[in-house]
């Protein structure tokens, strides 16, 4: 999985080789994700929040090959929650929009400055690499 956004019929996730759309919202969606690996969203990000001290900007781990980032906050309707994963580079696009490149070099083109989401997108690497020290320890 590549990205999940909103679309006027639910949400679309975005897959290596196609785009899937479902009739359920976003955050159900994610609930959804978290629930098949025995835990909940917001138990998810209570645990990421207390262990690692964040505040803001807190990515959605679920597993080893599915790691969230958001560029706006979740209800936000333009949000689009991005696999850092799946993540070959953020390039810009126009001054207020950057493109996504996958590793499977398909695009999606985000509302969102380059620097911004680049800045998340090093946030996310730092979290998880820190999550990994937690886990092996």
């Amino acid at each position: 999985m590549h990205y999940i956004k909103r679309s006027s019929s639910g949400i679309t996730i975005g897959l290596s080789d196609e785009t899937k759309t479902v009739s359920i919202g976003l955050r159900a969606y994610l609930e959804q994700l978290c629930n098949d690996v025995l835990t909940t969203m917001d138990g998810r990000m209570h645990a990421l929040r207390k262990q690692l001290a964040l505040k803001y900007h807190v990515p959605l781990y679920i597993n080893r090959r599915v790691a969230l980032y958001t560029t706006h906050p979740l209800r936000h309707m333009d949000t689009v929650c991005i696999n850092y994963y799946e993540v070959l580079s953020i390039d810009p696009h126009t001054h207020n929009q950057s493109c996504v490149v996958f590793k499977d070099l398909s695009c999606l083109v985000v509302d969102v400055s380059r620097e911004r989401l680049s800045k998340k997108h090093e946030k996310t690497g730092r979290i998880l690499a820190n999550i990994a020290k937690i886990v092996s320890a």
